[in-house]
């Protein structure tokens, strides 16, 4: 077989940027490639819808207005947020939010034990809450490293801080 051929390039490519549909499209062509696509599609479409419901109702529940508007303002500042093709413009933009969440975090525990002393009767933990908690660090996990994957050598500083802010 020649250096040069179809299946040594594939071999080329999937060794450098492998992707879930290159996988799918090794393993059962161009049909798997598209099936496997379409349903990356309908998850991150899935997760967007319940991620503005969930904004949507907490915006509702801290201001008077309705959950409705909520949705249209938080769609109206998203919609144009879309257009950024390069992750690497949203550096800066994550690791401000990151420090933000690290802010609020302390605050929300500074504000538990100063209204919540704890005593010996005190549950750390609530058994029932555990998965929406790895959820939410999965998510934060998975963001974190698509970030470090799309950035060259030079930005990794940034991602860094932002991993060890979500860690």
């Amino acid at each position: 077989m020649p250096s040069g051929s179809a299946a040594d390039t594939q071999r080329e490519h999937l060794a450098t940027a492998m992707q879930y549909g290159d996988v799918a499209h090794a393993a059962a062509g161009v049909w798997g490639r598209r099936a496997v696509d379409m349903f990356l599609v309908l998850t991150q479409f899935g997760f967007c819808v319940g991620y503005f419901i969930f904004l949507g109702n907490t915006m509702h529940d801290l201001t008077p207005i309705s959950t409705e508007a909520s949705i249209a303002i938080l769609f109206g500042v998203t919609l144009p947020c879309t257009f950024i093709t390069d992750l690497r413009r949203l550096s800066l933009a994550s690791t401000a939010a990151n420090v933000s969440l690290l802010i609020g975090f302390v605050a929300v525990l500074v504000h538990v034990f100063q209204q919540f002393p704890p005593s010996g009767s005190t549950q750390l933990t609530a058994w029932s809450t555990t998965p929406i908690f790895f959820g939410i660090a999965t998510r934060c996990r998975h963001c974190a490293s698509l970030c470090k994957l799309s950035l060259p050598r030079t930005k990794e500083t940034c991602t860094h801080i932002n991993i060890c802010i979500l860690m």
